[in-house]
């Protein structure tokens, strides 16, 4: 069983382009969400291996700064549906996927009484629960720690976050199945900024890997995605950041 991508949008399943806040997921968008960076970036492209615009989000900001619209548009300047952020106390308490027939997912967020996240619950179009995570530890504004539960399938992930011994810059996630068994190990490294610069997913029959590149006010301009293919490295696509 491949690790899964929890995010599964209409979008995403075909460019797994923009994506929100996801347990056992990096994004840079995530911050904005989580409201430990506020006012980021306006838009995102995504393009291919050759340079050709495949994909494209507009956000928007209220008044605090907090993220509160995503607006996807196609390579060929197709509308692709959007995403609607709530927040109650300054905290995201939903999030709303939606396309051009209507809503296709909703995330609903929980949180401890000192404020803390502790569940994410996955609805689908119908409003049936579709997945569940209890979050156990946030890294940055990773969830680094934690176990998702896939309801339809009956199927359960967990995943732990551990410090290289041989490597202060390089940090690692393991994530294994009900059955206990490892499905995929995922390695983070960082910069002497501690920012981070490359993540690799690693799996039984696939490697990828994305890595980062930050401008001179420290936000991050660009994040590419390879995949390795006949013993190398091979582009797949490009996200680059506007503010």
């Amino acid at each position: 069983m491949n690790y899964k991508n929890i995010t599964i949008s209409f979008f995403i399943l075909t460019f797994q382009s923009i994506q929100a806040i996801s347990p056992g997921k990096w994004s840079p968008i995530d911050k904005y969400v989580l409201g430990l960076e506020k006012n980021g970036p306006k838009e995102e492209q995504v393009k291919d291996f050759k340079g050709n615009l495949i994909y494209s989000a507009k956000y928007e900001y209220n008044d605090e700064g907090q993220l509160i619209k995503e607006i996807y548009t196609r390579g060929n300047g197709e509308k692709d549906g959007e995403t609607v952020y709530t927040y109650e106390m300054n905290r995201v308490v939903s999030e709303e996927l939606f396309s051009k027939s209507g809503l296709q997912e909703k995330k609903i967020f929980k949180y401890s009484p000192k404020g803390d996240m502790k569940e994410i619950i996955v609805y689908d179009m119908q409003g049936r629960e579709v997945m569940k995570c209890k979050v156990g530890v946030f890294w940055n504004e990773l969830i680094s720690d934690g176990e998702i539960k896939w309801i339809p399938l009956k199927e359960s992930e967990t995943f732990v976050f551990k410090k290289s011994s041989e490597n202060p810059k390089m940090y690692f996630q393991e994530v294994y199945n009900e059955k206990k068994e490892l499905v995929a190990t995922i390695r983070y490294f960082l910069n002497d900024k501690n920012q981070l610069i490359k993540r690799e997913n690693i799996q039984p029959n696939s490697k990828r890997m994305s890595e980062i590149e930050y401008n001179e006010n420290g936000k991050v301009k660009s994040f590419s995605f390879y995949s390795f293919k006949d013993g190398d490295w091979k582009l797949q696509k490009i996200h680059e950041l506007s503010y």
